[in-house]
């Protein structure tokens, strides 16, 4: 796997290839925010139109099969995010362990419906979509803004300031 990071300037990227991390890393945060709105859009949906669902046991092999090599995949990628630095790897990672999570509550549900016939999908939908747009990972790519002592003393005046995020002493 290429590590773009620290690969040297080139007459056409002659800033050097660090910025792909974050971009590639801002583009999954955007997926996930984007999923996370959608979904949170359908269990509201859910929640005012209630449907009830039907599960086979098929249904529910799938759903524990996919539980599983969700959360390998996403521990496996995240891990080796870190062992590259790469902020990608880690958000993609990250993204998968969520999922995980979303499917379990997908397994919750089926289990609370087929043991007292109550559906909570659009609750469980709507809570675990608030959580993913909670947690993204698009404020620590973004950054935050300037600290006032930073900031100009003359109004008008515009200040660059410009932040290495692989800087290590």
């Amino acid at each position: 796997m290429q590590n773009y990071r620290n690969d040297l300037p080139t007459a056409n990227t002659p800033f050097g290839f660090g910025r792909i991390e974050y971009f590639s890393a801002f583009i999954v945060a955007v997926i996930v925010i984007v999923a996370g709105a959608s979904s949170f859009v359908e269990s509201i949906r859910k929640i005012i139109e209630p449907t009830t669902p039907t599960y086979t046991a098929t249904t529910l092999v799938v759903v524990i099969v996919a539980i599983i090599t969700k959360l390998i995949l996403g521990t496996y990628v995240k891990r080796k995010g870190l062992q590259l630095e790469s902020d990608a790897l880690i958000a993609s990672g990250s993204d998968a362990l969520f999922d995980a999570i979303i499917t379990t509550a997908t397994l919750v549900s089926a289990a609370i419906m087929l043991l007292w016939n109550v559906s909570l999908d659009g609750i469980l939908g709507a809570l675990i979509s608030a959580v993913i747009i909670k947690v993204s990972p698009i404020d620590e790519l973004l950054g935050t803004s300037i600290p006032a002592e930073l900031q100009p003393l003359v109004p008008g005046e515009k200040v660059v300031v410009v932040v290495d995020l692989n800087y290590t002493e």
